[in-house]
């Protein structure tokens, strides 16, 4: 695990400064902008993980006897475990190192492979170390005559029943896919593919004779000759946990890959040192992949995506992830290309991810850099629609256009510096949503940093920004690596291939012809921008309330009308802890509470990777108004003051009052607001 010697200051600011009017005014997202109401809430495994207890088998153990030394392949004995495991139990890998020289398979069963966490390493040296369900029929059912009929009725956004000729070939308890032929107004392909690229996959509940009935609704209106195909092979309720991935830097050329499943799962994991894709998800819906750490990609280069919704994912959530140069993108839907066998798919939901230093070219310190690769992405072929990015970190966001279209897509609440480590990255910027990518909605999130202001906020012209100008947008340009273009559409036709005219249509919508709302947002160069009457920007569009698994971290962590703008999301803070960054984390006093002069009160925190002693100041109007404590021990985690006296015996009283706790040369420091004094 690779060490850094950076030091992050760490300011939690807890005293909310800038607050947003509570009236809404109007609605900020248009509701045919928006998927149906339930769709984000319910992404992922349906009900949660299961937290299965009963092991069915260690694998070490007879009759298995799997090789932990890695001197041998473990694959049949792993494999055999797997096959005799009755559903809903667990197949056990203690500690240890196993050669994985084999593709193991989870197929039609519902167990969990569970790991003992870092201290169990798969060590892959074959094509792909696991497969979670089968390829299923191919041609794929979408494009296979043995597998598709008409559908007759029925098939509008919201329905759950379609009406068909005869179902007698349609279990219960299988997925099927709804998709209609292409709305030229919508889909656009660079190649001029026609085909059925929106299309989204259900679980059939019930049917009659002619009739079938599914969930989730549909979530749009399948008009155009709609059709039903029927997956006949189906995987559910399988997860992998707690299981250390490592690659040889030439294989495999994919960790995990996950196909006809439904509700599966990839959880607590660590992926390294791998050339190519390492978790590829299609024809699938309910995945839930959650709190893995994937980083130190070794080849770059096409191709190395590291989590990577490929086609035809529905339903699904991202969620709490590490992915640190880990691929391009890091995390992306929609990669198959303008291929008729494949859909975008719908409603899924990328969230609180840290994700950073994204590259491709190999190695990524060359001098031949290029363009600042993204980040995370949302499409790379057509069609994607109604996904949702909300709370994450990253450098940056992009919606390509190489094979295609995508549309309706928000992002809500998350940080997006426009930077990267890598010093030789040219064309720097924090969104970039290409051609025909339209109706994006960017709501409250953060853009940019402070202290490193961007060339420009928006680029309109050929060739920018180049070599190391910086921008926070570049919209309706050709695609991920084309920055030229010549004329604008409209007026000029949008003709397939490369190069031609910048869209138009995916400006800013205050622009006569953009469809990208853009609102709400900060960013060093404009501060907080709104077209609109101000608005009250959502916690979130997915969670209820804050998770419990967000600990102190303030809730919502992230946007203009949050304190301080940007607090560390708990991948981050997993992150720094993970490579040894000192951190400091007030967590009393915080925003909220009431500390009056003359009571007796503690001051709380927490210090990662931090020993030695700490000061305890009193700052106020943002200048420091004596020390409480010249010595505490880090590792002590509270004090207790009298509110108000300092160490030399006065007190301090007033408003605009901090806590501030550092280290004695100031490298780290945290602050947290007394409240009313």
């Amino acid at each position: 695990m690779r060490k850094s010697r950076r030091v992050h200051v760490v300011w939690l600011l807890l005293w909310t400064c800038l607050f947003f009017q509570t009236q809404v005014e109007a609605q900020i997202i248009p509701t045919d902008g928006l998927p149906l109401p339930g769709t984000w809430e319910n992404a992922g495994v349906e009900g949660g993980i299961p937290n299965r207890q009963v092991v069915f088998a260690d694998v070490t153990s007879s009759p298995y006897n799997a090789d932990n030394t890695g001197s041998v392949s473990a694959v049949s004995a792993i494999q055999a475990a797997i096959n005799a495991c009755p559903d809903g139990q667990v197949v056990f890998v203690p500690a240890g190192t196993y050669l994985i020289d084999g593709r193991l398979r989870i197929n039609q069963r519902q167990i969990t492979l569970r790991g003992a966490g870092l201290t169990t390493v798969f060590r892959v040296t074959g094509y792909s170390s696991l497969m979670i369900g089968g390829l299923g029929p191919w041609p794929p059912p979408k494009a296979n005559s043995s597998y598709l009929m008409p559908i007759l009725s029925g098939s509008t956004r919201g329905s759950s029943t379609v009406t068909v000729a005869n179902t007698t070939s349609i279990p219960i308890g299988r997925m099927i896919l709804i998709d209609e032929n292409d709305d030229p107004a919508l889909v656009w392909t660079k190649n001029g593919t026609t085909g059925r690229f929106r299309g989204s996959l259900h679980m059939v509940t019930s049917k009659t004779s002619n009739s079938v009935t599914f969930t989730p609704a549909l979530p749009i209106d399948y008009t155009r000759s709609p059709q039903l195909s029927r997956h006949p092979d189906l995987t559910q309720f399988s997860g992998v946990e707690n299981i250390n991935f490592q690659g040889t830097g030439s294989t495999p050329n994919e960790f995990i890959s996950v196909q006809s499943a439904w509700n599966v799962w990839i959880s607590g994991c660590e992926f390294s040192n791998m050339p190519s894709r390492t978790i590829v998800v299609a024809w699938a819906g309910h995945v839930e992949i959650r709190r893995n750490y994937l980083h130190d990609q070794s080849n770059g280069g096409p191709n190395s995506e590291a989590i990577d919704l490929a086609n035809d994912v529905n339903w699904s959530l991202v969620i709490d992830n590490i992915c640190v140069a880990a691929g391009y993108p890091q995390i992306n839907i929609g990669d198959m290309g303008a291929n008729p066998y494949y859909s975008g798919g719908f409603g899924n939901v990328l969230a609180y991810n840290f994700c950073v230093d994204a590259y491709y070219t190999n190695p990524p310190t060359s001098t031949n850099h290029g363009m600042m690769c993204m980040d995370m992405g949302t499409n790379h072929s057509p069609h994607p629609q109604y996904n949702l990015i909300e709370g994450n970190s990253l450098g940056k966001f992009g919606v390509d256009s190489y094979h295609g279209s995508g549309s309706h897509t928000v992002l809500l609440r998350n940080a997006i510096t426009g930077r990267n480590r890598w010093v030789n990255a040219s064309s720097r910027m924090a969104i970039q949503i290409d051609r025909r990518n339209l109706y994006y909605a960017l709501i409250g999130n953060v853009l940019g940093e402070e202290n490193n202001p961007p060339t420009f906020e928006y680029v309109t012209t050929p060739g920018n920004p180049s070599g190391t100008q910086s921008s926070i947008f570049r919209l309706g340009y050709p695609d991920m690596g084309n920055s030229s273009f010549s004329g604008t559409y409209p007026p000029n036709p949008l003709a397939q291939g490369d190069g031609g005219p910048r869209d138009l249509y995916a400006d800013r919508n205050n622009t006569p012809n953009g469809t990208t709302i853009i609102e709400g947002n900060w960013n060093p160069l404009s501060g907080v921008s709104w077209t609109l009457p101000l608005q009250t920007i959502p916690d979130s569009l997915f969670l209820s309330a804050k998770p419990a698994w967000f600990g102190s971290v303030p809730w919502p962590p992230i946007g203009p009308d949050v304190s301080g703008r940007v607090n560390k999301i708990p991948a981050q803070l997993r992150y720094e802890a993970l490579i040894g960054i000192p951190t400091l984390t007030v967590l009393s006093p915080n925003d909220g509470e009431q500390w009056h002069r003359g009571e007796t009160r503690q001051i709380t925190w927490t210090a990662q990777n931090l020993t030695g002693n700490l000061v305890i100041e009193l700052v106020q109007n943002d200048a420091v108004a004596g020390t409480i404590a010249s010595s505490v021990a880090a590792s002590a985690g509270s004090y207790t003051w009298t509110v108000g006296r300092l160490e030399s015996d006065t007190f301090v009283t007033g408003t605009n009052l901090k806590i501030r706790i550092r280290t004695p040369d100031n490298a780290v420091a945290a602050h947290g607001a007394v409240g009313s004094h």
